[in-house]
């Protein structure tokens, strides 16, 4: 910043500005008290600012230089602080230095300005017939005024810059003794600043969140666990009456060996995030500090540059004084001002080349802090996943089906159960048996029909019975199992009632489509990709429900059919299909022949890697179809997977085609020949009539 000799610069100013961003935490012999704390290792050295003790073994030399014990850490805490507070002391009286530079600087910039003013006053007022000197004289003059109001300008708006950054700087310092009167408490175990344990009481405790919703009830455990002995053990109506996966006892060793698992993740996961937050807020100091550092080195340069100017200027005025014979006084107080500027220039470039070092080790240092801010974060993360996976590990050992209540619902609930089912599957098959043999034993006294008929008809009705048997024990057998293992069956009950009731108010026709959906289905008519023809509709069939068949036809229009308006079903894709060929040649060519061609052709399709997989079986030739009027049509079968006739058609035509060609065999097509009347005469000319 350039100043004039009526406002020199204090050389102690200029020093100190080298060192007014050196917060001890950032200092390249030091590391962070902060991250200190946090990782409970001892600062490291400049050089290796990304070694970290707690990651990879130090080696001798960092055991030998780095302090290990918790004393060591807060003396040197403790000095950092000292110096920190001195250091804010001394910006401070800067700040109040600067505050009475600026009102000179305004004074100095207002008494330029009302001088400049005048100045310019006095060359309007100047008469026309004024000489050329005088009227030189005073332009010469009002041209060095605004040289220096343009300088005092310049100097001015560098003044407060400075304040500002100045300012800035005891702003960002008192952050960061707080921050490290912080890390001092924590490594004297004292508690945080008052204002925290008045705002929330239970500061101690986990944040009630879903997450941890366990851990916030560890009173109510302990007073379970306490009164679990005194609890009485539940009767054997009263256990038979549980739900499906009945509390063992009020004390779950288990389910407590979760709760403190997670309880001890929680916390660890608040350490996580408080020292994340806390090097998060060394991150901020590190780059506001790196920001207030290069406004001071922004203006430091503007000063070079303003003092080079200025020196350039005086001696320019020391050559034109020289020139025009000024006394020796005048050119002694030009030289003295020449050095003076000389000097300020050379403390400029230093405190310049002072201020870029700063914003050197600033940067290496904010890296630092930013990598154990990384570092940090990565272990939040995992930690998180920890609490994650007790989280859910605590949910799933108080759930119905972790594995030790399965055993015990197995132990109260399972040999009841295995009676029922054991009871269930005998009486199946004991009335499988009775109804075997009564229908057997009807059936073969009846005397209509051969006994061949009349044993099918045995065996049908037993099926439909046996049918019904099993669905009626299934049923039932279903109701008692499920009312034994704690299910409230009533809720059953009561939908088969209301089916009852729409079944009695008129859903007959509805029960149709059902019972005939029903019938569909077991008979396997058709499913679901198959194309079938319904009603006079063929099409693609979509979807299938008890109540109705979904069908879209060639030209993508669906059709919805109700299972009772369906009375035939043709299949157009059960087990297998078959494409259909017509080829017609000319009357000229060898029908064998043709019919030989045809058969390796249509052999080489079934044989090819790329459709073999697509027909069932060898292709066959029937012969000849018919004599048509233009050609011999001859008919050649093969048979194809569901759906794929139309693929082994095409292709199938293709290579016929190609082949007939190749070997010159005609495929005809209707013509026709027609004369016209003039044709006849002109003949009739040429070769006369038809009567010569």
């Amino acid at each position: 910043m350039l100043i004039d000799s009526t406002h020199p610069l204090p050389r102690t100013t200029v020093a100190f500005l080298v060192a007014v961003l050196s917060a001890p935490f950032l200092l390249p012999p030091r590391q962070s008290p902060l991250a200190a704390q946090q990782t409970g290792a001892s600062p490291q050295a400049p050089a290796k600012p990304s070694t970290r003790p707690s990651r990879k073994p130090a080696s001798q030399d960092d055991t030998e230089s780095d302090p290990d014990t918790d004393a060591e850490r807060i003396a040197r805490l403790q000095q950092i602080i000292q110096e920190d507070r001195q250091r804010l002391d001394e910006l401070r009286s800067e700040l109040e230095t600067l505050k009475s530079r600026t009102e000179e600087q305004s004074a100095t910039v207002m008494q330029l300005e009302s001088s400049y003013v005048e100045q310019e006053q006095k060359i309007e007022d100047l008469p026309q017939e004024a000489a050329d000197e005088n009227a030189k004289q005073l332009r010469q003059k009002l041209s060095e005024l605004g040289e220096q109001r343009r300088e005092a300008h310049e100097a001015f708006n560098l003044v407060i810059q400075r304040r500002k950054a100045t300012q800035s700087q005891i702003a960002t310092l008192e952050q960061k003794i707080e921050l490290e009167e912080r890390a001092l408490n924590r490594l004297l175990g004292v508690e945080p600043e008052p204002e925290e344990p008045v705002d929330e009481p239970a500061g101690e405790e986990p944040p009630a969140t879903p997450l941890a919703e366990p851990v916030t009830t560890p009173e109510a455990d302990s007073t379970d666990d306490a009164s679990a002995p005194a609890t009485p053990a539940p009767t054997a109506d009263e256990a038979s009456r549980d739900a499906v996966a009945p509390r063992a006892t009020p004390f779950d060793p288990r389910v407590q060996a979760a709760r403190r698992k997670l309880e001890v993740k929680q916390q660890a996961l608040d350490e996580a995030e408080q020292r994340v937050e806390r090097l998060n807020e060394a991150v901020d100091v590190v780059a506001e500090n790196i920001s207030n550092e290069q406004q001071l080195l922004e203006n430091a340069s503007q000063e070079v540059q303003l003092a080079r100017e200025r020196l350039a200027e005086l001696r320019s005025r020391l050559n034109e004084q020289t020139d025009s014979g000024a006394s020796e006084d005048e050119l002694a107080a030009m030289q003295q001002q020449i050095e003076e500027t000389s000097r300020q220039l050379t403390t400029t470039i230093e405190t310049r080349d002072s201020h870029a070092e700063r914003v050197a080790t600033l940067e290496s240092q904010l890296a630092a802090v930013q990598e154990e801010s990384d570092e940090a974060i990565e272990q939040l993360q995992e930690i998180q996943s920890e609490v994650d996976s007790a989280s859910r590990w605590l949910r799933f050992m108080e759930s119905p089906v972790a594995p030790h209540r399965i055993a015990d619902w197995l132990i109260y609930r399972g040999p009841t159960i295995l009676f029922i089912v054991l009871l269930l599957v005998v009486l199946r098959w004991l009335i499988r048996l009775i109804v075997g043999r009564s229908v057997r034993g009807l059936v073969r006294h009846s005397r209509s029909g051969r006994a061949e008929d009349r044993e099918e008809r045995a065996q049908t009705i037993i099926g439909v019975a046996n049918s019904l048997t099993t669905i009626v024990i299934l049923g039932t057998g279903l109701l008692v199992v499920l009312d034994h293992a704690g299910i409230d069956v009533t809720v059953l009950l009561g939908g088969a009632a209301a089916l009852g009731v729409a079944v009695g108010f008129g859903a007959q026709n509805l029960m149709k489509d059902f019972f005939y959906g029903s019938m569909i289905l077991a008979e396997n008519q058709y499913r679901v990709g198959n194309v079938v023809r319904i009603a006079g509709i063929a099409g693609l069939v979509e979807s299938i429900s008890l109540r109705r068949t979904v069908l879209r036809d060639l030209e993508g229009i669906v059709h919805f059919i109700p299972h009772s308006q369906i009375t035939t079903v043709s299949n157009l894709t059960q087990g297998w299909s078959r494409a259909v060929l017509d080829i017609g040649v000319a009357y000229k060519e060898d029908v064998d022949h043709v019919m030989q061609v045809l058969q390796e052709v249509a052999q080489g399709l079934r044989e090819d890697v790329e459709f073999r997989h697509l027909t069932v079986e060898d292709p066959e030739i029937l012969g000849v179809e018919a004599l048509g009027d233009s050609a011999v049509v001859i008919k050649l079968l093969i048979k194809t997977r569901p759906l794929q006739q139309w693929t082994v058609r095409r292709e199938l035509l293709r290579r016929i085609k190609n082949r007939f060609d190749e070997l010159g065999i005609e495929i005809p097509f209707p013509h026709r020949t027609i004369y016209h009347r003039q044709d006849l005469s002109e003949a009739d000319a040429v070769f006369g009539t038809a009567g010569d």
